[in-house]
């Protein structure tokens, strides 16, 4: 009896975090199992589902203006692959863009597996310093360093934007000036505040489909422009 009573508690010890960190009520089991898991395949996160990305060789971005540069993906960034590789079993979250060449074509995408640092900075001459002090667009207190970058290697990853366990704009309600309300559900689970849906120039401001998502906020985090 003692022990299912210690049983009962530990569960629910964890249940508030269960549920702060549920951001799709139920859906922590297509990244995370927590009896019997399988080796996590990039060595990254805990109770892993196991699950990793098909693709073997990938189409990494490229660009003459670019004066960093990238590798293939590694680490978390497989991870996320696992379903956003453009395979045909992962082709309702691909991130690869229409018109590709394919499963692993990320030629297209904002360029990952970079290191971001001052001096690539000073390099381009349109970043902001990621160790400038208060250059997180996320906590002033902090820098692009600390909040985006991954650990010691500074290099840009999928979670430099993209939050996994946040709410994002899912499910966002935009008001017209005119005071229509309307929602959007946007999958992007946006790491960045100040995200906006703003109706295009010149077009009628109280009909919806005028309206689309700006990532302006998103940019100008890191691009001086």
């Amino acid at each position: 009896m003692i022990r299912k009573v210690l049983i009962l508690a530990a569960v629910a010890m964890l249940l508030p975090a269960a549920t702060t960190m549920a951001f799709h009520p139920g859906r922590c089991e297509p990244c995370h199992i927590p009896h019997m898991s399988y080796e996590d395949p990039a060595g990254e996160i805990p109770l892993w589902s196991g699950a990793k990305t098909a693709v073997e060789v990938f189409q990494n971005y490229d660009s003459d203006t670019m004066d960093a540069d990238t590798s293939d993906p590694v680490g978390s960034t497989l991870l996320c692959l696992a379903c956003h590789d453009g395979t045909e079993d992962n082709s309702r979250h691909t991130i690869v863009p229409e018109g590709g060449d394919g499963p692993g074509d990320l030629s297209s995408n904002h360029p990952l597996e970079f290191a971001y640092t001052t001096a690539l900075a000073t390099t381009d001459g349109e970043l902001v310093d990621p160790n400038e002090a208060g250059s997180s667009p996320i906590n002033p207190a902090h820098t692009i360093a600390d909040d985006m970058l991954q650990a010691v290697t500074l290099k840009v990853k999928c979670y430099s934007c993209h939050e996994i366990h946040a709410n994002g704009l899912h499910e966002t309600t935009a008001t017209t000036p005119g005071g229509t309300e309307y929602d959007f559900n946007m999958p992007h689970l946006v790491n960045i505040p100040g995200i906006e849906f703003k109706a295009g120039h010149g077009t009628n401001k109280e009909l919806e489909e005028s309206y689309s998502l700006r990532y302006e906020a998103l940019c100008t985090a890191c691009h001086e422009k």
